[in-house]
């Protein structure tokens, strides 16, 4: 796989990442403010701040990783 694919592949796995987090963290969310029947915005918004989301830290290394292979193939591309 060329540097660039890598690169590519990194950068769509900080995306799933990122997007699976936030869904996870609003379903979840969802979950815990219907679990009493009814749920206004104000139950909704007091149940995403009580449900904690995971580190950001993996989608930040998986980013961090595609800029550095999309830099190394442009650098070897000169």
């Amino acid at each position: 796989m060329s540097k660039r694919a890598t690169a590519l592949s990194f950068f769509a796995l900080a995306v799933v990442l990122f997007i699976g987090r936030k869904f996870i963290h609003h379903i979840s969310a969802a979950i815990f403010g219907a679990s009493n029947g009814n749920m206004s915005t104000g139950q909704y918004q007091m149940a995403l701040d009580l449900t904690s989301t995971y580190s950001q830290i993996p989608e930040i290394v998986a980013l961090a990783f595609g800029i550095i292979f999309f830099l190394w193939s442009l650098a070897k591309k000169e």
